[in-house]
């Protein structure tokens, strides 16, 4: 068919431009460096991107690897461009900001979990030295120099009237069943057949080693209660505590 116009009329409307498709991808292996810098699109996002691991990052870097800055203009207009960009700056800065508040709130509460941590093993170590220190049944004397007898009351049989050799000078009287201190032997020796706490009432010797072994467990746990009473220590701790306190006497 064809059509026929007068040439003094005007000519019928011209049929709207086509836009013209994209050039496709730029064969694989071509080195894109060999591209003058007015022929790729540069985004300044690209970084941005990568940080905050968008699935979109792949279809931009796409986009700029196959298409030269020429084609891209003829695609869009500049103020698609502008829009687009803006979006995707926007969207990706709000999703870094979100990952690094995540990030700060993460670290820092590993953080303060970390510092209760050390506190509180810290606390519980210093409790156990301390309770150690109480399960050593020691001379209640001191030594010529004034420091408290290192000596250890421990596992012996015979009088319970003792008067400490320490070779650090320490000859204080006690009585092995109640650590009081005496003056003399004498005094010693009669607090000893008459302590509350003696297992022969009466007799100076015990010779019960086992019962004498109890009685020292009964006292060191009893030490260690009447500390972590008057530390005001929590309930947890002290059973933490307490539960090393039986281990070692086992």
């Amino acid at each position: 068919m064809f059509e026929v116009w007068c040439t003094h009329c005007d000519p019928p409307l011209a049929p709207p431009p086509q836009r013209p498709p994209p050039p496709p991808p730029r064969p694989a292996g071509e080195n894109d460096d060999d591209r003058g810098d007015d022929e790729v699109i540069e985004i300044d996002i690209d970084a941005r991107e990568d940080a905050a691991g968008n699935d979109d990052a792949d279809v931009i870097r796409n986009l700029h690897r196959c298409y030269t800055a020429e084609s891209v203009k003829r695609a869009f207009s500049d103020s698609d461009k502008t829009s687009a960009h803006g979006q995707r700056v926007a969207y990706l800065e709000a999703v870094i900001a979100a990952k690094l508040r995540v990030r700060t709130e993460i670290n820092d509460a590993e953080i303060s979990e970390a510092v209760r941590n050390y506190q509180q093993t810290s606390r519980l170590q210093r409790l156990y030295r301390e309770a150690e220190e109480l399960c050593s049944l020691r001379c209640p004397g001191h030594t010529s120099e004034g420091r408290p007898c290192e000596y250890i009351v421990e596992g012996f049989d015979g009088c319970m009237a003792v008067q400490c050799n320490a070779a650090t000078g320490c000859n204080t009287h006690f009585c092995a069943y109640c650590f009081a201190t005496f003056e003399n032997t004498r005094e010693c020796h009669d607090h000893v057949s008459r302590c509350p706490e003696s297992i022969n009432r009466g007799e100076y010797f015990c010779t019960d080693v086992d019962g004498l072994r109890e009685l020292y467990d009964e006292k060191k746990r009893t030490r260690v209660e009447s500390m972590l009473a008057n530390r005001r220590v929590k309930e947890d701790d002290k059973a933490r505590v307490m539960e090393h306190v039986n281990t070692m006497l086992r």
